[in-house]
């Protein structure tokens, strides 16, 4: 690992009328930082500014050792300078060029280790080869959005900024996205924010949250701490929470076309599955889907029973999220009138009912 890498900044930034007024201390070696929150509460603003595509009014930003902008020294050091490699949520891919020479565009250094930094790897590990020689014309939302991802990886920057980078992104290309920036995070040297108003894809993949309001920092804390709060869910605007689950394919499919998976800590039944060559899959399904029982259900059509315990109950404007323990977490959005009718709270045991049509397979 490196040694200790600390990201600060305080900076203002106004326009019109909204204005950013930003301190934060990030330690870019503990995983991947997140900046959450509504539409427009600054959280791409603050990224313009890490990487120099937006001079802040006032303030400072300063990584590692390297001071990037201080208005009181008139330091600004130009955006191609600051080993800052940026995806944005529309995809910014050299026209003129193949897939490939996007991709290894601006290479430094020596790229054969780590291996799964090597452009190569990357190409696979994203599902690219297919696609080497085309033209960014041709590519659809997704495929362009995966090259911007490769190409700004293979550059093997200093600091990794993702600006929703999954919008463009269908079901299956999202998971096998999120599950290779989960590769990163775990077995390699690359620091990463990750900005988005999505909390599914924040609880899943990322580690320390910032969240924003009116372009300032409101709290901050690990990404399983910060469920507890629920002015984080009132930030969600209407968004369906997903359970991300990975699992291992272990059963083929039987008669009814469904296949058996094992997560950690229970099985389910989910929809057919083409062969992986892992075996492995990652799995969504929504916290509305799921439905509570506090007795053992019996003589019903779905599938997937599994045992629990409430480990947290917040109440929010839209409902009430219910975070079971099973070796692992899940959360349940149930009605404010089901959880007074059931009795939910902390410690009580519950059974998970999922219908197996319910959950997708990402990939």
């Amino acid at each position: 690992m490196r040694n200790a890498f600390p990201l600060t900044l305080q900076i203002q930034k106004a326009f019109g009328a909204f204005a950013l007024d930003l301190n934060l201390a990030l330690n870019l070696n503990e995983g991947i930082n997140a900046l959450f929150g509504r539409n427009g509460s600054g959280k791409s603003t603050t990224l313009d500014c890490i990487a120099g595509l937006t001079d802040p009014d006032y303030g400072y930003i300063k990584m590692g050792n390297s001071v990037l902008f201080a208005s009181d020294s008139k330091t600004n050091v130009p955006a191609h300078m600051r080993g800052v490699r940026y995806v944005f949520q529309n995809n910014l891919l050299f026209p003129h060029m193949s897939v490939w020479e996007n991709i290894i565009y601006g290479l430094r250094g020596d790229y054969t280790k780590p291996a799964a930094l090597n452009p190569g790897a990357l190409v696979d590990l994203l599902d690219l080869r297919e696609l080497l020689e085309r033209r960014p014309n041709s590519l659809s939302g997704g495929e362009a959005q995966r090259v911007s991802i490769a190409r700004a990886v293979a550059a093997r920057p200093e600091l990794l900024l993702l600006d929703e980078p999954l919008t463009a992104l269908d079901s299956v290309s999202r998971g096998r996205t999120l599950r290779f920036f989960k590769t990163l995070r775990d077995l390699y040297d690359l620091p990463i924010i990750y900005v988005s108003h999505s909390l599914s894809e924040i609880m899943y993949l990322t580690d320390e949250v910032f969240v924003l309001e009116n372009g300032k920092l409101v709290t901050s804390g690990p990404s399983d701490h910060l469920i507890s709060k629920e002015f984080v869910f009132e930030a969600l605007d209407g968004e369906s929470i997903e359970n991300f689950v990975e699992a291992e394919l272990f059963a083929d499919s039987d008669a009814t076309g469904l296949t058996k998976a094992r997560a950690k800590g229970f099985d389910l039944w989910i929809p057919e599955v083409d062969t992986y060559p892992s075996g492995s899959v990652l799995l969504t399904f929504r916290a509305s889907d799921v439905l509570l029982s506090t007795e053992l259900p019996v003589s019903l059509s779905a599938r997937n029973i599994i045992r629990g315990t409430v480990a947290k109950v917040i109440d929010y404007k839209n409902g009430v999220m219910v975070v079971i323990d099973i070796e692992s977490q899940l959360i349940v959005e149930i009605s404010r009138s089901a959880s007074i009718a059931l009795d939910i709270k902390p410690g009580r045991e519950v059974f998970l009912i999922i219908k197996s049509n319910s959950i997708k397979v990402l990939g």
